[in-house]
């Protein structure tokens, strides 16, 4: 099952488009996500055997022209309706160009980023064929020139700026329901902890922006970077 709830308009290698795998791929149009109708989602299926139970888990357990009310398992009522799809088809048909700004404006804030040399900027591979950057995400120094600066603090400072900032978010298995059934039974949480120390880094360093803030203009993007270079200063010479 794909993930794709960050990933409208994607593409990897060869220019395969996300949902193009032969599995399932779920997106999401939560209020934050890169194409929204307040709420909801969309599942890309494979075959039509996978629509067909997909529909079946979304429609309250009962199957396409059910007439009478044939619940055959356990689902829940996650339809999309009309007005939400009239609104997302609109936003369909500009997602290739907020794409491609939100791609150009990345590079933009990651290269002034890099130059400060102040944080650390995600990287992107190179079968990244069409990235929608949902974010731009950084972290900060563990130590060095800068000391151990307070991420949280950072954060707090840039939204002060203007700047739509946002502690990472937290690693998987530090979140309890993780640990519901049906969790890994033969690990415990300190083996993961023990065992991914880039996702303790990023989870506990990481700070990520929105990203609405992609498209606005060169300039607007590189007053991000000024701000990021402002705050992560002032905060370390205040030490």
């Amino acid at each position: 099952i794909q993930d794709a709830a960050h990933a409208h308009g994607a593409q990897g290698l060869g220019g395969a488009r996300i949902g193009d795998y032969g599995t399932l791929a779920c997106f999401s149009f939560q209020n934050f996500k890169l194409m929204t109708a307040g709420e909801g989602g969309l599942v890309l299926c494979p075959n039509e055997a996978l629509r067909e139970k997909v529909f079946l888990y979304g429609n309250c357990g009962r199957p396409l022209g059910d007439r009478s009310y044939q619940h055959t398992v356990v689902g829940t009522n996650a339809r999309l309706g009309e007005f939400n799809a009239a609104v997302l088809s609109v936003q369909l048909e500009r997602l290739p160009a907020q794409n491609e700004l939100r791609q150009h404006n990345a590079r933009l804030l990651m290269d002034a980023l890099n130059h400060d040399a102040l944080v650390t900027p995600q990287g992107r591979t190179a079968d990244a064929h069409v990235h929608p950057y949902y974010m731009v995400l950084f972290t900060l120094p563990e130590d060095g020139d800068l000391g151990q600066l307070d991420r949280n603090q950072v954060v707090d400072a840039l939204v002060a700026e203007g700047i739509p900032a946002f502690r990472a978010y937290q690693a998987i298995y530090r979140i309890p329901s993780f640990w519901q059934a049906p969790a890994p039974a033969h690990h415990d949480q300190a083996h993961f902890i023990a065992h991914c120390p880039v996702t303790e880094r990023v989870a506990s360093r990481g700070i990520w922006i929105h990203h609405r803030a992609l498209l606005g203009s060169e300039q607007d993007t590189l007053d991000i970077a000024l701000a990021v270079r402002k705050v992560v200063q002032h905060l370390a010479g205040s030490r």
